[in-house]
This record gives structure tokens, sequence and C-alpha cells, in this order.
């Protein structure tokens, strides 16, 4: 797990696959490289499979918010919308402080043309962060999950 985390941080993508996929062997009913495994799909585009990965820890452990959280980032990545806000509110349900789900649910709201509740979503995150409202947008965008759509989100409130 650990090297597979090692891997990820070097962008050795497929070496830290491999190495989840080992502890996964190893311990299937550990949840965590399920999650890490998941969110390195993603990143490799691969959105389809990190959603088997997060459906596994939801059956494993299922009061982890990140991993609703995630699983809707895949389904928002599909265009799959209306379960991403599924996904987000089980989330928050189980995890009401977990603040990136409302970033991500704030996206979801834009791309959806739900303004007023997008908006009221990412004031949860910027007053969560008054020091620096700009921390969880700039790491979700640092993955390109939704950084299109967080600089149209920016570009629109700039005007």
């Amino acid at each position: 797990m650990t090297q597979g985390i090692w891997f990820m941080k070097i962008n050795r993508h497929e070496d830290a696959v491999r190495c989840f996929d080992a502890a996964i062997r190893v311990d299937p009913a550990d949840f965590r490289p399920h999650i890490s495994r998941g969110i390195l799909l993603v990143r490799l585009g691969r959105p389809q499979t990190a959603i088997e990965s997060f459906d596994r820890v939801i059956g494993i452990k299922p009061d982890i918010a990140q991993v609703y959280n995630e699983k809707g980032n895949c389904l928002g990545v599909l265009d799959r919308y209306s379960d991403a806000m599924g996904c987000y509110c089980k989330a928050i349900e189980v995890d009401p402080k977990y603040i990136p789900t409302y970033f991500n649910m704030g996206i979801v709201l834009f791309d959806t043309e739900h303004y007023g509740e997008a908006i009221a979503s990412l004031n949860v995150v910027t007053e969560s962060s008054p020091e620096d409202p700009e921390a969880i947008p700039s790491r979700a965008g640092r993955f390109g999950i939704w950084s299109g759509t967080a600089r149209r989100l920016n570009a629109s409130t700039r005007q």
C-alpha cells in the first residue's frame, strides 16, 4: 500500500495500480487500497473502473464520506449528474464536515445550471477555509477533474 502511494507521487501510475491490486489480493477487506486505486484510476481517465473500486469500499465500509465524494466525481466526469448528486448527498449524510463534497456538489450544480444552489454549496467551502478560500478548488483542479468548470465558475463570478 505504502509503495503504491509512493509510486503515485512520482507519477508511476501503472506501478501504483499494481501495488494497490497486490494489497487488495493480500487483504480484500482493507478499504484503503480500494480508495487509492479508485482515485488513481480517475487520474488515468478510467472513471468507470474507478467506480467499481469505490463500490467495493462502500460494500466493506459504508461510513466513509470520501468514497461517496470520489464516486460522485467519477459520475460527474461521465455526465451522470443526478447520480453524482446522490453520492454527494450521501457523503454529506455520512459526514457533514467533509468539505470537499460541498465543492464538488457546487460544481455539479453549476454544470446543471442550478446557480443559486451552487453558490450556497460553494459558500460552505469558503466559510470553512476563510484564510484560503481557493484551497479546495485548486486541489481539485490539480487533478483536472473539474478544472474547466472551475475556470468557468471563477470567470462568471468575476463579471
